[in-house]
């Protein structure tokens, strides 16, 4: 920790700047609008060494992803839950360097300095001590107790001490008044940011603190104030915003297609292949309106720092390391696609496209052979070519992504439905339980109550998160709704018990975290997500018994769920 104290100012491998705002001054105690600015680009810089992690320790232990016969020791001993051997993804040295150079830029920076009238470096103030609580709470979701230190350290005797080892709780309860009095302020706004040949808006490089709010609120189990975060940011964001025919402005809410409306869903009887295009594609973290904060990657070496998650994901033999789990593919077969679709008269007729499945598993992987069971997920890179020669892969190249997402729109939807749905279950509220699979089924009915005077205009406008993998679910009136035929269905109960409210609570929560596994999936948040959940309802078998059966719902690996039924072995070791 003592060595890591602001060895962060080789940034220029990462960003060219534009901004009117850098001052140049011969001053070393941050006491310039420079040093904030490249304090903060250093910062940066470190995150990209963990950013690889998040996906890998985030997803290897959930249930989305299997092992094959290529994998290397070191993923497979995370995917089984061994600790014990040294493991080059275990080392929590990184974390706490950003943590140690966070501290030491918020001791030393000057937040007085102004220049017309502003305070010229509190916006980096504010970034800096959002990514230190972020990083904070990656090393809760993943360890039991973490040393929690505030202070720079920069002496060994500094780092010798003995720190308070915190949960995941007990962190969240220490940040959240740290960020409250900044919880709408602005990211620092730098003009011009390139990567490579991207040019990326600076806020999208640092977590929002509202939305780190809600997170923190939400590991907390304070799921009141966890609901109304998330909401505010959904009702007041202007990331996605337009005009009824009456003129009236609606911004914040989330359409089938992130920015850009499908405008044909109702007058076809195909499903939509571009419905992706915004939140999946390597470009919308430049353009986006979907992606809300991401750590930037190079797509070369020589550039900068590059991620390695694509060689995890495809080899050139086409063969992966990590594999899309049979767990996932049946889960997305389970679902079912509609078409709604209109007559001259306005009329709905609503249909069941046959095996269609949810879209997202298709569009998140590719299927190279059959055969073989050649399937690989593409969310980590782009532009795949091969040849096949006689039934063998050659010449495979695909592009690493040019960043690793920390938010996007859809994850607050869902964080808002899983607090939503914890109230419920809190205070026996059954309103909150229909506001949660609201947000799921129908959103028009979440954000709009008590109806709007344009209704049709906005319907398909302001969809529910299941609609962007399941087409035209809002309109469908025999499988994903809260009936007591779909309870039963979905809890595998017998019709000889009565349903009771907590029956319904458990439906819709069973509903937001296989949601969570179909929109946010390899994304990172999959193993906390579980973790989540298992310990809101003191059920272990929420974690043991979704990864157990990563290689089917009726091939269960046993010793794995055995091991996981026991939540001392979810935590990973400090290393």
């Amino acid at each position: 920790l003592a060595a890591s104290v602001m060895a962060v100012t080789s940034c220029q491998d990462m960003f060219e700047i534009e901004s009117n705002r850098v001052v140049y001054q011969e001053q070393h105690q941050l006491g310039s609008t420079a040093d904030s600015v490249y304090t903060t680009l250093g910062i940066l810089h470190n995150m990209q060494k963990i950013a690889d992690r998040l996906i890998v320790l985030g997803e290897v232990r959930g249930d989305l992803l299997d092992v094959t016969s290529i994998t290397k020791t070191s993923l497979r001993n995370i995917a089984e839950f061994n600790f014990e051997d040294e493991n080059e993804y275990l080392q929590v040295k990184d974390y706490y360097n950003i943590i140690n150079n966070c501290n030491y830029a918020l001791a030393y920076m000057d937040t007085t300095l102004t220049h017309n009238g502003d305070r010229v470096m509190q916006d980096e103030y504010v970034a800096i001590l959002g990514i230190r609580a972020w990083t904070y709470l990656q090393l809760g979701i993943n360890h039991a107790k973490v040393p929690y230190v505030t202070e720079p350290i920069t002496k060994v005797a500094e780092a010798e001490k003995d720190y308070p080892m915190l949960t995941i709780e007990e962190l969240a309860f220490e940040l959240i008044p740290q960020l409250m009095p900044y919880i709408d302020y602005p990211m620092p706004d730098w003009k011009t940011l390139k990567i490579g040949s991207l040019e990326i808006k600076s806020e999208k490089l640092f977590v929002p603190i509202r939305l780190l709010i809600g997170d923190l609120y939400l590991w907390l189990g304070d799921y009141a104030n966890a609901y109304n975060t998330y909401v505010n940011y959904l009702t007041t964001n202007k990331d996605y915003s337009f005009n009824t025919e009456s003129g009236e402005q609606i911004w914040g809410l989330m359409s089938f297609n992130g920015a850009q409306v499908e405008t044909t869903r109702m007058a076809t009887t195909t499903i939509p292949t571009s419905a992706w295009d915004d939140y999946s594609a390597t470009t919308g973290f430049a353009t986006g309106r979907e992606h809300i904060a991401a750590i930037p990657m190079q797509t070369s070496s020589e550039q900068g720092t590059v991620s390695e998650l694509k060689n995890l994901f495809i080899s050139e033999e086409g063969a992966p390391q990590l594999a899309p789990s049979n767990l996932w593919e049946e889960l997305s077969k389970e679902q079912n696609y509609y078409i709604a679709t209109k007559d001259k008269n306005n009329k709905i007729t609503v249909s069941l496209v046959p095996n269609a499945g949810d879209q997202r598993y298709k569009n998140y992987t590719q299927t190279l052979d059959e055969n073989k069971g050649l399937t690989v997920a593409t969310k980590h890179f782009t532009g795949l070519t091969y040849t096949v020669s006689n039934g063998e892969y050659s010449n495979v190249e695909a592009l690493p992504n040019t960043h690793i997402l920390l938010y996007r729109r859809a994850w607050a939807y869902l964080r808002a439905a899983e607090a939503a749905n914890a109230i419920a279950a809190q205070f026996n509220d059954a309103n909150y339980c229909i506001k949660a699979f609201n947000i799921l089924k129908d959103a028009f009915n979440f954000f709009f109550p008590n109806g709007h005077d344009e209704v049709d205009e906005l319907r398909d406008k302001v969809l529910g998160v299941h609609a962007r993998g399941c087409g035209d679910v809002a309109y469908d009136t025999t499988t994903y709704v809260m009936t007591p035929a779909a309870i039963y269905k979905q809890l595998d109960l017998s019709q000889d018990i009565e349903l009771t409210l907590v029956d319904s609570i458990r439906y819709v929560e069973e509903l937001i975290i296989d949601e969570l596994a179909l929109e946010m999936a390899l994304e990172g948040t999959r193993f906390g997500d579980l973790v989540r959940f298992a310990k809101r309802n003191n059920d272990p078998t929420i974690v043991a018994e979704r990864i157990a059966t990563r290689k089917g719902s009726n091939n269960r690996d046993e010793e794995l769920y055995q091991k996981l039924m026991n939540q001392d072995n979810w935590y990973l070791p400090l290393k």
